[in-house]
């Protein structure tokens, strides 16, 4: 993949997000949905996300809680640490099963 696209793609992001906030308002509350898991393992490896993923997320996530709740910020930034704490740590576990499950067969 081109790492040049994901800053395009995150510019991309908060200009639609400026622009909506402005011609419709601001929302009570937002949900980004991101799925890195799937049947057999994770999206891609935590390195990976460290590289290309998480990059943008630090600087989208803040855009969106200081727009959208200034006055949580502290609160959404511990649910963002959280969020990425149990993505770990969910992929420790999941190697762990994995592994017992490869032993088994």
């Amino acid at each position: 993949m081109d790492k040049r696209l994901l800053p395009v793609y995150l510019e991309h992001y908060i200009k639609h997000y400026e622009l909506l906030f402005q011609k419709v308002g601001l929302p009570d509350g937002f949900f980004l949905y991101e799925d890195f898991g799937y049947r057999n393992g994770p999206f891609c490896s935590p390195k990976t996300y460290g590289e290309l993923i998480f990059p943008y997320e630090k600087v989208l996530y803040p855009f969106l809680r200081i727009i959208i709740f200034p006055s949580f910020s502290i609160l959404v930034e511990i649910s963002v640490k959280l969020y990425h704490l149990l993505l770990m740590q969910n992929l420790t576990v999941f190697r762990q099963w994995r592994q017992k499950q490869s032993v088994m067969l």
